[in-house]
């Protein structure tokens, strides 16, 4: 039976090999990988460390295995590497800081991607075309002065990766809200680890040459992504077209900048204001163009229709007279408030809203950091293969030149919790048959999510993976209790395959269900 008791430590992992734990946060990322160092001691990189913003008594939980993590590598990561900036990868080193910090724990080097550097002249492109947070917090506000309850709730299941959206839960009068809420800042993690372990040296992205780990030579790791080709991020594409002799401005700009500027245009930055201009309709001075805050004091004064001499006056009265066709022709009129209520279009932005929000998903996990380990235990090469929550884009910019790697991958961490959209199943085809996949999952909680269940993991993605892992697959919602075994898929149909890899597959018999490993040794292979 392949189990441990609650104190094992990962003292010894092979020589050349690994050993995968797989933490449970429920819904999130957390792997600790242990090397063999060459001094034979072992060395730690802990690979991401977060839960969904959303799921429930996540905080208890990540201290947990904080504590676990500093116990097993006695308080000491070689590594932290962060894929991307989404709670669920990074939360853990703001709610469970406190348990880094009174246990004095020690981090020798910070890994992030490129575009988390924010004196890099290509990342600081990428800012700029980033969707804007605030705006889409601002959005989801509005909603809720709505009552688009449905909507709503889909929004914030989106955002609930950002993390800043749960801030509406919080008591702002009770006492110490505005620390707790710096603590759903997602810059804090990254200030937190800066401060122990510097500022990454370098900042990561493709290149041939191999990186290695301190002191673990037999160890080597290669930067598939991201990309600096800005255009696989995604973002605001070219804007000037032939026939504009002004840059137009795409739909979902607009309501982003119209949402910022709802309170005062002139908080704006120059480039955004301009933008705001241009995306209202018709030319500045036309007599269509409507200046909605002078119309809104016009009712605050109770003006009335009447003739005026004055030319601002003049202009003024032709806005409440255009007010008064809508109120009377599309369904704004207080008096027949219900007949022409189709005719609204108060809330045709939101489809365009939850379209950023998506986007704005999509763009953070393309600048995943996505890396493949190269391990000499064997007698050719072999490779993990860790996306982050890559989707199409990012593994579109490798998969070519890493064909080699891809063809001698023998474990793949299953990328955004087995979503559709972060597996491409024509290069897992390319791998070798037999691998073992590691998902970071609670599908329980996924399939309760509103308005609409997630599919996570895909059931798609999840037949593919089964047939090429030949049932090894390993998920944070299927722990196995105490005294419990693995349970043979039908799809492993070699036993000896099987009974190989379940001997080198160990889990918490704490009954907390933290964590299932994996060790990676020449003997894995059957």
């Amino acid at each position: 039976m392949s189990q441990v008791d609650g104190n094992y430590q990962l003292q010894h992992p092979p020589k050349g090999g690994a050993v995968i734990r797989m933490y449970n946060p429920g819904f999130g990322d957390c792997f600790l990988l242990s090397f063999n160092g060459n001094d034979n001691n072992p060395r730690y990189l802990l690979l991401d460390f977060g839960a969904h913003a959303l799921y429930t008594g996540y905080s208890p939980l990540l201290d947990k295995i904080a504590k676990d993590i500093l116990s097993v590598t006695n308080n000491h990561l070689h590594v932290v590497a962060l894929t991307h900036q989404h709670q669920d990868h990074i939360s853990g080193f703001h709610f469970s800081e406190d348990v880094f910090e009174s246990n004095d724990a020690k981090i020798d080097q910070l890994w992030l991607a490129w575009p988390e550097n924010d004196q890099d002249p290509d990342a600081k492109e990428l800012i700029r075309r980033y969707p804007k947070r605030f705006a889409l917090k601002l959005a989801y506000e509005r909603l809720e002065t709505l009552g688009r309850v449905g909507l709503g709730l889909g929004f914030e299941n989106i955002l609930g990766f950002e993390g800043s959206i749960i801030l509406k839960n919080l008591d702002k009068e009770k006492e110490g809200f505005l620390e707790l809420a710096a603590r759903y800042n997602n810059q804090r993690p990254y200030e937190f680890l800066i401060k122990k372990a510097g500022p990454p040296s370098p900042y990561l992205e493709p290149k041939d040459d191999p990186l290695l780990m301190r002191d673990v030579d037999e160890i080597n790791f290669f930067i598939l992504g991201p990309t600096r080709d800005i255009s696989c991020f995604g973002g605001e594409g070219p804007s000037e077209g032939p026939s504009f002799s002004v840059p137009i401005i795409d739909k979902e700009t607009s309501i982003l900048i119209a949402i910022q500027a709802i309170d005062n245009v002139d908080n704006l930055t120059d480039e955004d204001k301009e933008k705001y201009w241009r995306s209202l309709p018709f030319e500045r001075g036309s007599p269509y163009r409507v200046d909605f805050k002078k119309l809104k004091k016009l009712e605050e004064k109770g003006l009335v229709v009447k003739k005026q001499e004055n030319s601002e006056e003049k202009k003024l009265l032709h806005y409440l007279e255009i007010k008064k066709f809508f109120d009377d022709n599309y369904g704004f009129s207080s008096i027949d408030k219900d007949a022409l209520e189709y005719r609204k279009i108060d809330n045709d932005w939101i489809a365009g809203i939850l379209s950023i929000a998506l986007k704005n998903g999509e763009f953070v996990n393309n600048s995943s950091l996505v890396f493949a380990i190269e391990l000499s235990c064997f007698d050719e090469p072999k490779y993990l293969l860790f996306v982050g929550d890559a989707q199409e884009a990012n593994w579109n910019s490798w998969k070519e030149n890493a064909k080699n790697i891809i063809g001698k991958t023998i474990f793949y961490k299953t990328g955004h919790h087995g979503s559709h959209n972060a597996t491409l199943p024509e290069v897992v085809d390319k791998m070798p048959a037999g691998l073992v996949a590691m998902i970071s999952v609670d599908e329980d909680w996924a399939h309760k999510r509103k308005p609409k269940p997630w599919d996570h993991p895909d059931p798609n993605i999840m037949e593919g993976l089964k047939s090429k892992t030949k049932g090894k697959i390993l998920r944070t919602d299927q722990i196995p209790n105490i005294n419990n075994d693995l349970i043979k898929p039908p799809e492993a149909n070699n036993i000896n395959d099987w009974n190989t890899f379940k001997k080198k597959v160990q889990w918490d018999q704490s009954g907390d269900k933290l964590w299932i490993q994996y060790t990676i040794s020449k003997d894995s292979i059957e």
